[in-house]
């Protein structure tokens, strides 16, 4: 256990690191451009579970790096912070979903301060996801339709602009929790959840809403 706690220090200060007993290898990266000599070392990271980047500055998810890691289990991008703040990207992030959903073993993906038009449907392609937070997204409607979403047990829709919902919202069977916090929601139809498998819904508005 003390081995496992020490790689996961060394870990978070150097990036990516092989500690011979541990179970579970991280990458956290945080600088202001994602370089060649990270993807190069991402490229060689088969074993890699758990992947960190903060402090994103491009608008284009590394997608030729990404699924090169084919057991990763938790994926975690944050745009560039000012003064410690997130701020929605201007443009919006480009994904290649066809490579995406070939990890297959990805549970949980968080994506955080990249602009999305609409709500991307097309993160159902990984029929693994089980968490999916997109905050501060600039999205100014809710999805209509996540029945598509297999296994997804957590949405979280965060700081986004939208201030309605839709008189019905198909869900996934799978879904238990979802948090619209700090959204400009004014709207709520009383049985827009009904008939759903829901156990918690979060829902408060940004101040001044």
């Amino acid at each position: 256990r003390t081995m496992k706690s020490l790689c996961s220090i060394l870990i978070a200060c150097f990036g990516l690191l092989s500690c011979g007993s541990t179970d579970e290898v991280h990458y956290y990266y945080s600088e202001w451009q994602f370089s060649g000599k990270e993807k190069a070392v991402l490229k060689k990271a088969q074993s890699l579970k758990h992947l960190e980047l903060s402090h994103y500055r491009e608008s284009v998810l590394p997608n030729e790096v990404i699924p090169k890691a084919i057991n990763i289990e938790r994926l975690k991008v944050k745009a560039f912070q000012e003064k410690g703040r997130l701020i929605t990207t201007e443009s919006p992030l480009e994904i290649d979903y066809q490579k995406l959903s070939e990890l297959s073993k990805l549970k949980s993906l968080t994506l955080s301060g990249f602009r999305f038009d609409e709500f991307p449907t097309e993160f159902a392609k990984i029929e693994s996801l089980e968490f999916l937070s997109i905050e501060i997204s600039g999205m100014s409607s809710f999805p209509t339709d996540l029945s598509s979403f297999s296994k997804l047990e957590f949405l979280d829709l965060g700081m986004s602009d939208f201030e309605s919902l839709p008189e019905k919202i198909l869900l996934p069977n799978s879904l238990k929790y979802l948090s619209m916090a700090n959204c400009k929601l004014k709207n709520i139809p009383s049985d827009v959840f009904e008939g759903s498998n829901l156990e918690t819904v979060i829902i408060n508005n940004r101040e001044g809403y």
